[in-house]
């Protein structure tokens, strides 16, 4: 089903990226191969800090809902739900 305005880009018709090669040599110079979040640190110490980064938020997250589970109560949580 096509719509009244829609164009149909095809690959062969895009224009070219500009090719940039200070980028490329920043990203090769850093020593992961994973830019986005830590790229002053190694593979394996990034993987690392994200595990821990997931590791705190899913702790912290629980902690905070079983506090308000405990201070509220189960009868009273269950007479809202």
């Amino acid at each position: 089903m096509y719509f009244r305005n829609q164009k149909i880009l095809r690959f062969e018709d895009m224009e070219e990226e500009d090719y940039d090669d200070e980028e490329y040599e920043e990203e090769e110079s850093s020593g992961s191969s994973c830019p986005c979040c830590y790229p002053e640190y190694p593979l394996w110490i990034s993987a690392l800090l994200r595990s821990l980064k997931i590791y705190v938020f899913i702790f912290i997250t629980s902690f905070v809902l079983t506090l308000l589970m405990e201070l509220i109560g189960e009868k009273t949580l269950s007479l809202h739900l």
